[in-house]
This record gives structure tokens, sequence and C-alpha cells, in this order.
């Protein structure tokens, strides 16, 4: 049974009335006395000591959140054996109030802001420790406040690290159209299962239609009509970002919220002004050159440095016990990301952390003693990737490729301008190698003139000793302690190998 209006709850928090209900507990809306502002109150319908525990867990996450595209909690507390969570009251209409009052699909360019800011928000909670997983992204989740600020709301069913087990029973939810396959089966959900949820969403605000349910698609009961069908007026590019995320297999989708997002960036920025579709044009090759001129032709996916690691030593087991770095393609777009804070990690000089940034051609990437570098231009000299078949867990690739990568002992430098690697372009990391090795030998030269200048004075020191003791015959003299001759400075350092992974 619902609260009524005017229901006083802690002798602070008044129902004004109710906002939505469902089969695990109400919102409704409220006013703080105290803080005379209004509220939103949630009311957990689960009074199993599961379902208790589950809502406090909700409450103990959300109160630690700071986003501005998320609502933030105020307070938690019980009556009796029901709970209440207490949060920002979200001004403004849903993404699906607004296409229904419309009568039409929202315009490219508006709808690409809304999930862009929603992106950040959903890559927010995926890099809490341990991730959070929203699990019911859809348009009538995403409110839109009165100055255009796009708010992801209702965490009811959000799970908190990778165990399903906590959510079995107290906040187990599907929406049609818009849950992922692996969400109606209980095989786990992982930050993939947003994606799709996201695409679907972008899906329906573009076309005014639900998608069509996933498990159907899967069993090959309903068929997949592509966005730009629906609507002729979508350009090829957002439809087939779309199509990207809402794949049924998870492991087909893009590879983090991160990495789709910055599609989503590219295709608004390649809008015409009059926001009609655009021509898709086809993406250039790309290569990661290594610090002695090896190139890797990049193929859209994931790639993981982490230190060396023995042929019997799963993935799985290396990402969770070493520090690593992230670098994630698309065909288009590159992000690097350093989630592990390995030592040593810059991007053009700047110190690389655990949030994704854009890694363009021109741009240096250092982990370590090791320099990389992206190219257009086709190198003479290619490093093939192999693969080995490996057992992973369900959630992950079955697929992983290892490519030693050496390291230098000193990295290059970059010239004032930046390196450009672009097409019609020369130079590469290994000219910067060779003028390492250059400098090195110039270094082991000057010690070596150091050592001969100080050992003629240490004679010449000697000498005049003896020619005083010559002259004053009566004189005490203490026995002189030899001198040290410094040893040729040699260097013990070895570079401690890494390895590219690619997921």
């Amino acid at each position: 049974m619902t609260l009524s209006a005017n229901t006083l709850l802690e002798n602070r928090y008044r129902i004004e009335g109710l906002l939505a209900q469902g089969g695990m507990g109400a919102i409704y809306r409220g006013f703080d006395l105290i803080l005379d502002i209004p509220v939103a109150i949630k009311e957990s319908f689960f009074k199993t000591p599961h379902g208790m525990r589950q809502f406090q867990q909700e409450a103990r996450i959300l109160a630690r959140l700071h986003h501005p595209s998320l609502p933030r909690v105020i307070n938690h507390f019980s009556v009796g054996d029901q709970q209440y969570l207490v949060m920002d009251f979200v001004e403004g209409q849903d993404l699906w109030e607004m296409v229904t009052k419309r009568g039409q699909p929202l315009g490219q360019r508006q709808a690409l802001n809304y999930l862009i800011q929603v992106c950040d928000a959903v890559q927010y909670l995926h890099q809490q420790n341990p991730p959070i997983i929203h699990r019911d992204i859809k348009p009538q989740n995403i409110k839109i406040t009165p100055d255009n600020r796009a708010v992801l709301v209702d965490f009811g069913i959000a799970k908190v690290g990778h165990d399903d087990s906590l959510t079995d029973t107290g906040a187990r939810g599907v929406t049609s159209g818009f849950s992922p396959p692996e969400q109606y089966s209980g095989t786990g959900t992982t930050p993939a299962s947003d994606i799709y949820a996201l695409g679907a969403t972008l899906y329906a605000i573009l076309t005014g239609k639900k998608p069509p349910d996933s498990v159907s698609l899967m069993a090959g009961e309903a068929k997949f009509e592509p966005p730009d069908q629906v609507n002729p007026k979508l350009s090829r590019q957002v439809s087939a970002a779309i199509e990207h995320a809402m794949q049924v297999q998870r492991a087909d989708r893009p590879a983090s919220v991160a990495l789709w997002q910055q599609t989503l960036k590219g295709i608004l920025n390649s809008l015409p002004d009059d926001d009609t579709a655009v021509l898709v044009t086809p993406s250039a090759a790309v290569w990661l050159v290594d610090s002695v001129g090896r190139a890797y032709h990049l193929k859209p996916g994931l790639l993981i440095f982490g230190p060396a690691r023995e042929e019997a030593t799963p993935a799985s087991e290396l990402l969770n016990t070493s520090p690593y770095v992230r670098l994630e393609f698309d065909g288009q777009h590159c992000l690097v990301s350093n989630p592990g804070n390995m030592e040593g990690v810059t991007l053009n000089d700047q110190p690389v952390g655990p949030e994704s940034q854009p890694f363009d051609t021109g741009d240096w990437l250092r982990i370590g003693r090791a320099t990389f570098a992206l190219s257009e231009t086709e190198p003479k000299e290619r490093s093939e990737i192999p693969s080995i078949l490996l057992s992973q867990d369900m959630d992950e690739p079955t697929e992983t490729a290892y490519v030693p990568v050496p390291v230098v002992l000193t990295p290059a430098s970059a010239p004032p301008t930046g390196p450009q690697l672009a097409a019609g372009t020369e130079q590469t990391v290994a000219d910067a190698a060779g003028t390492n090795r250059t400098s090195r030998w110039w270094l082991a030269v000057a010690a070596l003139v150091l050592i001969a200048l100080i050992g003629a004075a240490i004679y010449l020191s000697r000498g005049q000793a003896e020619s005083v003791a010559q002259v004053k015959p009566s004189s005490t003299l203490a026995p002189a302690s030899p001198t040290p001759v410094p040893s040729t400075p040699t260097s013990s350092q070895a570079g401690a190998a890494f390895q590219l992974i690619r997921r």
C-alpha cells in the first residue's frame, strides 16, 4: 500500500504525491521541511532480510557517488520494517515523455548530446571499486533538467561488483527491449550489459519505437530493423553505432562505454548544421609503432600492456595481480587508460590515470622506459600479433594475443612541436633510438676523460708531498691514505620486458 499525500516521515519529510510504482517499490515526490527543498523519496517493498540488506547497500553505494548526471543521496532511514531513501528531486521530463509529447523522435544532435552526458555518468559508475552496473538504463530513467542536463536515475536493480548472487532475489529485473540477453538468463551482467541498454535507449529516442526484445532477437523470433531504416533521416554512422552497442553477444559490443562515447562524439562533430544524414568515410589503417620502429597493425579491440608473463599464467590472473595499461580501438578512435595505476605512464609527458584519454597520431605514449606512437603510414617492416587460445572466465574473451615489446633504457624525447607520424612522414621512433645510442657513447668518452684528469691530479699532489719532505726532514708526516680512483661507471640496468596483450 502506497503512502498518501501529506504523510510525514521522520518528522521531516512530507509526502506530496506518487511519482512511480513498481513491483519492488515506489518513488514519491516529497518536501524536506528542514532544508526547505523538494526531494525524491524511494520506498522499498522488500521486507525479507536479503531484500533489506540489498536496499541498505544501494543507499551506501549511492551516498558516496558525486557526479552532475547522477542524483545525490541525502538520507536513509527505516520506519518499522519499511526502508526509505531520500534523494535530490530532479526537475524535468524523462526522454520518453519528450518523444511522446513531441509526437516524433528527437533530432540527432539533441539525442547524441543527451546520451554523451549519460555515458559520462555510466563510465563513472563502471570505474568505481567495485564497479557499479546500473542494469536499468532506458529513456524513462533519464531525466532532462530545465538547464538541459541529462540525469540518470533509479538504481533499484543496480549491481555492485562482479557477483550476481546479491541481486538474485532482492533486485533482479528486466525491461523488454532494453535489457540484454544475459540479464534474462542470469549468466552474469557486466559493463557490456549497460552498453546494450544505452544503444537501445538511443534507438528508441531516434526512431520513436521500442527496440525488439533481446531474447527474441537471439532466438531468431524477431528481426532487428536498423534505425536508419525506421527513420530515414538518420545517418548511417549513428545507425551503425547503435547496432554495434546492441549486439546480442556481449563480446561483439564496444569494449567500454568510454570508447562508445568517443564514437558518438565523433559522429556529433561530423554532423552538418542542418542535422541531416552524413556519408560514412572508410577509416585509414592505423599502426602502433614501438621504440625500435617495429609496427603492429591495430584492429578493433582491446590491447593491454602488462609485465612479462610466463606462458602458463592465465591472463585473468595477470590482470588481477599486476598493474596494466589499456588501449582501446574501434577502427576510428583510440583511447588509453591506466586502471592499474602503473608507474611511469604518460601521454605527451602528462600522467595517464584510470580515466580514458584520446590517443591520436602525433602523440607519444610512454610506459616505463618503452615508447609508443600511432602512425597512418604503412611501415616497411611489420610485426604480426600472434594468437594464443586461453582458458578464460565466462565474461572474458576466449582469445588473447601476447607480443614481447623491447624496452629502451632512455625513452626517445619528443621535439618541441611533437612528432608527426602521419602519412608522408619518414621519421620513426627508431631514429630517436639511434640518437640515444650516440648520446650514451659520448657520455662514456666523457667519463674516461674525467678519470684521466683525476689520476693526473693525484700524481701531481704526491709529487708535491715528496718535495716538502726533502726540504724539512724533521717534520712528522702522517701516512697518506690511499685515494680511491673512481671506477668507470657501468650500467647494470636491464629493461624489464613488457608484453602487449590483446583481448
